[in-house]
């Protein structure tokens, strides 16, 4: 090895690794090798020279190096997101039409002819509010819009009842949240049968018969 060696293979071999495949490194140091020999050597008296041309080619095909492979990485890496990002898509959309799917099948029986609906106005506090009850009484089943109501503390809940004669059958409790029309979905026994229904303000989670201020009263039609 010349004595200008030193300092050009030990810069190429200070790269880490990761940085410079050892295959190339091998390249490197072989023609830093190959350019020793065929130089002509300086004698005694010339002094060291230090070949930073060569040192700055190999650090530059270095850099490019590794720009290449960062820039492969980025690439798989867009890819793999992208490809992740389309499947999300793809699991978002089946689950939507999955939710449409089961929401048309619950509400298959508003197709039914015997559909009747109860007219709920508001009373009291909520002179505003007003109601509508779909249900059917063949498939036991309903939706109840409300709108005007105000929305409750925790501890308090609005009850839906269904009164048979004069006795009341809870339905059903369900929460107002700011503004926005509330619609509940109903199953009960006691839809058929009910002359009006009414709904109240109970403590939260309901009670077994109406205690609190009644909100919403409606009769049903041609139930007198």
């Amino acid at each position: 090895m010349g004595r200008d060696d030193g300092p050009r293979e030990d810069a190429v071999s200070s790269l880490p690794g990761e940085l410079l495949a050892p295959t190339l490194k091998a390249k490197l140091m072989e023609r830093i090798r190959t350019e020793e020999r065929l130089r002509p050597h300086r004698g005694r008296g010339g002094g060291k020279r230090l070949p930073l041309a060569s040192i700055a080619f190999g650090l530059s095909l270095a850099l490019a190096v590794v720009l290449a492979i960062a820039w492969t990485r980025a690439r798989h890496e867009v890819a793999r997101l992208t490809s992740e990002l389309g499947a999300s898509q793809a699991e978002t959309a089946q689950l939507r039409g999955r939710i449409a799917g089961e929401r048309a099948s619950e509400l298959a029986w508003m197709r039914d002819p015997g559909v009747r609906l109860a007219v709920l106005s508001g009373k009291g506090s909520a002179a505003e509010a007003r109601a509508r009850l779909f249900y059917s009484p063949k498939a036991q089943e309903g939706l109840l819009w409300v709108h005007g109501l105000p929305q409750l503390p925790k501890s308090r809940s609005y009850q839906l009842w269904a009164f048979l004669g004069t006795l009341p059958s809870r339905v059903g409790v369900f929460e107002v949240k700011g503004s926005a029309p509330a619609v509940v979905t109903i199953q009960d026994d006691d839809l058929g049968g009910a002359s009006r229904f009414a709904v109240s303000v109970e403590p939260s989670g309901g009670g077994p018969v109406p205690t609190g201020e009644v909100v919403l009263l409606g009769e049903v039609p041609g139930s007198g």
